[in-house]
């Protein structure tokens, strides 16, 4: 690869938006094009390790430039380079990746420069996103393109393999400039149907990409402004039925739209100290809306729960994918609870999800171990050697997502924290099993220091030791989900027999005789705002405001989008 070592140059810093569009694009582009172009082209460990060494310097005169010009009146000159320069960014990280580097010092030497490189473009991105003008992005199509683009773009440098970024920063500045765009898109051309389709059209892509990475990065708390805003919010159920007939929009991005959302919903309210119930209602109607999508009807998939897992390669959806959306949609469901019946008596889309989950999940990990027991017996002492550095270089990546337990958890993990899990909310017998799941994962020592567990809880507890947060969050985050619905269990419990109790009753020794866990009162209190301490000291319920036909109305709109989109989906199937 050979590269012109002249300095990008001064002359970059005069192209400002009010010149000729035309002009000022080509003038640009080529000024990229001569000093960038080459890294696209990069390819081997040669390659490679010049490009480490060079491109610094490179992206480092940009900066300069960009400090000089500042961003008011300077849209178009921004957009291009950072455009460019995410895009060479994220060519290096693939390549990288690619090679096998642990046993080059060279080239291990030279990607040390990638890693303060690539957190100079994140951080010029977080300031441009921050300052856009998003009137200028309104008016400009082209801008609002290369804009939209650059997003999708600077979000790949969030992704997990980026260890060293702080992911939520970006994902938070690209949420707030996407938010600002779509609010003034809105106001703009309210009175034009068509244009503001085509705005909407062409931001779909981004909102699934800021999404998925949310999610995937570790941030899933980032989107909740383009989900939870009071008005006219980016993200919402009825979004897609009126877009879905375009012939942009694909089953893949209708899909990945409601799903990263809902996955994003549900680890924010885990992340939470109280579950937020808006937030959590919100994941339902996505999560639901999803389930009543053609092509993840459990009827497509009842036969894989029998057979090998390469039978779901041919969906758009594979099994393993439609799991973990059985997952989030359980244990949504659960942190949803308020009352005693919600758990004995279930809907039925928790009913139909946890069976198939149950034996899918099951089927899977016997399968895994059957591959394991028969690998190492099979396999030679190189080839498990090559494969554990393999699995080493992979398992460096944090594990970061709620449902990474399903896919990264030990056997151990997966049967006592996740296959027992679920197979204990499976149970008929009324308060016997909830008392069985509440004493077999008493997490009280998650709270404060005690020795008194009964020995299935104490077992959950020593496994859950053992886990490292710091390479797998995901595992540790899934662990204070099951705790959270687990102290939600005593609360609803609590909130059924409360009218019965009299003053001479103490809460708190109810729960210990009941269930005989060590938690506290305040512990399960502050799980779910269901239950208050008055000023007499008397344990209240709580009333929510929204009142029964509000319920009622929000059911009727749900069917009605899964309607729609239902059958606008299945023409496309």
């Amino acid at each position: 690869m050979s590269h012109a070592r002249s300095s990008p140059g001064p002359s970059l810093a005069e192209f400002h938006d009010d010149n000729d569009h035309k002009l000022l694009m080509a003038q640009i582009d080529a000024h990229l094009n001569e000093h960038l172009a080459p890294y696209a082209l990069v390819s081997g460990k040669a390659e490679l390790y010049h490009a480490l060494q060079q491109f610094s310097d490179t992206a480092m005169e940009y900066f300069c430039i960009l400090a000089k010009t500042g961003i008011e009146g300077h849209h178009w000159l921004w957009l291009n380079v950072l455009y460019r320069l995410a895009g060479v960014s994220n060519r290096l990280v693939d390549e990288k990746n690619s090679l096998s580097l642990d046993t080059d010092m060279n080239l291990t030497s030279s990607s040390a420069y990638l890693t303060p490189l690539i957190q100079q473009v994140a951080r010029h991105c977080e300031m441009f996103f921050e300052a856009v003008d998003v009137a200028f992005l309104a008016r400009e199509k082209e801008a609002r393109g290369l804009f939209l683009k650059c997003v999708s773009e600077s979000l790949s440098l969030s992704m997990p393999e980026q260890i060293h970024l702080k992911h939520g920063s970006l994902v938070v500045s690209t949420v707030q400039a996407v938010s600002r765009l779509y609010a003034d898109l809105s106001a703009r051309y309210a009175e034009d149907d068509i244009l503001l389709h085509v705005g909407k059209v062409e931001m779909l892509p981004t909102l699934v990409n800021i999404g998925k990475t949310a999610f995937l990065s570790g941030a899933p708390s980032a989107v909740l402004p383009l989900v939870l805003a009071t008005e006219n919010p980016p993200v919402s159920e009825s979004f897609l039925p009126e877009l879905v007939l375009d012939p942009s929009v694909t089953l893949p991005l209708i899909t990945d739209y409601y799903r990263y959302y809902a996955f994003c919903l549900v680890t924010s309210v885990v992340e939470g100290a109280t579950i937020d119930e808006r937030a959590a209602n919100k994941a339902d109607t996505f999560l639901k809306v999803l389930l009543n999508l053609p092509h993840l009807h459990l009827s497509n998939y009842m036969a894989d729960t029998s057979s090998e897992l390469a039978s779901s390669e041919t969906k758009l959806v594979s099994s393993s994918d439609r799991e973990e959306i059985a997952f989030f949609y359980l244990i949504n469901y659960l942190l949803r609870m308020r009352k005693l019946a919600d758990f004995v008596e279930p809907e039925k889309y928790f009913v139909h999800e946890r069976r198939f989950f149950v034996a899918s999940f099951n089927r899977r990990c016997g399968a895994e171990l059957d591959f394991s027991v028969s690998a190492s017996l099979s396999r030679t002492g190189s080839v498990v050697s090559m494969t554990r550095a393999a699995e080493t270089a992979i398992g460096l990546l944090p594990h970061v997502t709620l449902s990474s337990i399903l896919s990264e958890g030990t056997y151990k993990e997966k049967v006592r924290l996740v296959a027992e899990f679920m197979n204990l909310t499976s149970e008929t017998g009324g308060a016997g099993s909830i008392e069985r799941l509440v004493k077999s994962f008493d997490m009280s020592g998650l709270h404060h220091r005690t020795n008194n567990f009964t020995q299935g809880s104490h077992d959950i507890l020593h496994i859950y030791n053992r886990i490292d947060p710091q390479q797998f969050p995901g595992k540790a985050l899934y662990v204070k989900a099951v705790d959270m619905i687990v102290r939600l269990l005593q609360l609803v419990t609590l909130k059924h027999f409360l009218p019965a109790f009299s003053r001479s009753i103490q809460p708190a020794q109810f729960l210990t005789n009941l269930f005989g866990t060590n938690y506290l009162l305040r512990d399960v209190l502050l799980v779910k705002d269901l239950l208050y301490v008055d000023e007499e000291d008397i344990l209240q319920i709580s009333y929510r405001a929204l009142s029964e036909a509000d319920r009622i109305s929000k059911q009727f709109q749900l069917l009605r989008t899964t309607r729609l989109l239902s059958n606008d989906v299945q023409k496309m199937i």
